[in-house]
């Protein structure tokens, strides 16, 4: 009996207040490369992302954005999330929790993969697509903390996490076929 994995997502709620885009930002990048991670681990690509935001009066709400073309990289998906939450964020009240949700998956091993209409933009993503391989064969044999983008490095206090975390803080839905 084979499970369908519905949604792949992370969420965390900050070590501190957000106040800023700049920091939400950080925090999307980090969700956003343990997201994309899993989704090729798994052989998945998403269709669709939802952001989830809480404030520090706990007010709660989420968004969501469908693609035009199916993703599993961390830049698409950061670069997404935070047009959503810049569209949406009155910057009320500062931010305290965040969450990333990749839904509309579609099995690659199943499906195929779309391929753009346009040579330049597929030299692109070819060329996208054996630098990501490589960072997930290099994490895969030293760990995933052992490449980090020099971003999170700005405020570790906001995106450091554990190895563990990475890989088993994760809101899997699935559904039996």
């Amino acid at each position: 009996d084979e499970k369908l994995i519905k949604s792949l997502g992370n969420s965390t709620t900050c070590a501190r207040d957000l106040h800023n885009a700049n920091e939400v930002k950080l925090v999307f990048a980090t969700l956003a490369e343990s997201i994309a991670l899993r989704l090729r681990e798994t052989k998945l690509k998403a269709q669709a992302l939802q952001i989830s935001v809480r404030d520090n009066n706990l007010d709660y709400w989420h968004k969501q954005i469908t693609f035009t073309t199916a993703t599993d990289h961390s830049e698409q998906l950061l670069f997404l999330a935070m047009q959503l939450f810049n569209e949406t964020y009155l910057w009320n009240k500062p931010v305290r929790s965040l969450g990333l949700r990749c839904i509309n998956l579609i099995n690659l091993t199943q499906t195929g993969e779309q391929l753009s209409l346009f040579a330049e933009t597929q030299q692109t993503n070819d060329k996208q697509a054996r630098i990501v391989a490589i960072s997930d064969q290099i994490r895969a044999k030293f760990g995933y903390n052992s490449l980090t983008k020099a971003s999170t490095l700005l405020d570790q206090q906001l995106t450091h996490y554990q190895e563990d975390d990475i890989h088993y803080r994760q809101h899997n839905s699935f559904h039996s076929r």
